[in-house]
């Protein structure tokens, strides 16, 4: 019929779309998020520093010690290589095919550490990680890797969670009385997370083609024994993740019990799973500032510890880089041991 025009729908659009459009289009996205999370981390930054009492940030200044400094970076190196035994017993679970020693593993947690550290996203290091190990899933490749750390993380923010409801529940804060409650659906979720990349594989024989295809390349529980050791290093290293904080708050302010920092750190690190800043960078620090003044911390004081556990994280995550200047091979089999497990 004369006149008459065909209105394409906007799925008909994308599948229209060229390498090149889609390559534009996700380049448009990743630009709008840098700045959205570089906006995000100077309006933190700048509402900090237009509402503290400086002469607060200087007497705290004044009784941080270099030595708690050095201590914190300690614990937190105690924590990525408990962090690097959980990958570890992930790949065992999830069947790789090929062992890799944990000093290989360590290398590279340290490397995804200075790439989620220094690098707007705060989950490049993990896609590194990920390609880095692909070759111990042999055929599954990249994909399985790839989920192995994504149930990592997941496990890692469960085991955040357990420990804020537990120490909520057994040492509840003013004003913080129902907090565990919503930590114990937030673990829900996390557990959710985990087994549902865990067991996915396992749905490829009753759902559409090009899904199944993509689901038959990720892992699937083939040993279950690695499984409840990988969940107590997760509870471990969000353990040691509050005391590098407490190690820091008390050198500036000694009150604040051991209880009250293993609820208010890991709630503060918690916003780092939020991508809205450059690694957390502003938002950490703003979340920690407030919920330290629930246990009576000036907020100068509080800018104080912030400011130093962030230091603490820079310093930490530095030797990555230097592990990437040095380019160490990106292939597991480069230090493959033969799997005994």
């Amino acid at each position: 019929m004369a006149g008459h025009e065909e209105v394409s729908e906007p799925g008909d659009r994308q599948k229209d779309e060229g390498p090149a459009e889609r390559s534009t289009r996700g380049a448009r996205a990743r630009r709008v998020l840098w700045v959205v999370q570089i906006t995000a981390t100077i309006g933190a930054f700048t509402y900090l520093f237009y509402t503290v009492d400086w002469s607060q940030v200087q007497a705290a200044y004044a009784r941080a010690s270099l030595t708690g400094l050095l201590a914190a970076c300690g614990i937190f190196y105690g924590a990525i290589a408990v962090g690097t035994a959980r990958w570890r017993l992930l790949l065992i679970a999830l069947g790789a095919v090929e062992a890799v020693s944990l000093l290989h593993l360590f290398r590279w947690y340290l490397i995804g550490l200075f790439y989620n550290t220094y690098v707007p996203g705060g989950v490049g290091g993990d896609v590194v990680r990920a390609l880095a190990i692909r070759d111990a899933f042999g055929p599954r490749g990249a994909a399985a890797s790839l989920a192995t750390v994504l149930i990592e993380r997941a496990m890692g923010l469960g085991g955040m969670l357990v420990v804020v409801a537990g120490t909520t529940l057994m040492f509840p804060l003013a004003g913080m009385e129902h907090l565990g409650s919503f930590g114990a659906l937030g673990l829900l979720l996390a557990l959710a997370g985990f087994f549902g990349l865990a067991f996915a594989n396992r749905l490829a024989q009753v759902v559409p083609a090009p899904l199944a295809d993509l689901l038959q390349r990720l892992p699937v529980v083939r040993r279950y024994w690695p499984v409840a050791p990988a969940v107590v290093t997760a509870v471990v290293t969000h353990l040691l993740a509050a005391l590098v904080g407490h190690t820091l708050i008390v050198t500036v302010a000694p009150h604040v019990a051991l209880t009250e920092s293993l609820t208010l750190v890991p709630l503060a690190l918690a916003s780092v799973y939020i991508p809205i800043s450059v690694g957390g960078v502003g938002v950490v620090e703003v979340a920690l500032v407030k919920l330290l003044a629930l246990v009576a911390v000036p907020e100068g004081d509080a800018l104080v510890i912030a400011l130093m556990l962030r230091l603490c994280q820079w310093v930490v995550a530095a030797p990555g880089g230097l592990l990437v200047l040095a380019k160490p091979r990106a292939t597991a089999g480069s230090s493959a041991e033969p799997n005994a497990s």
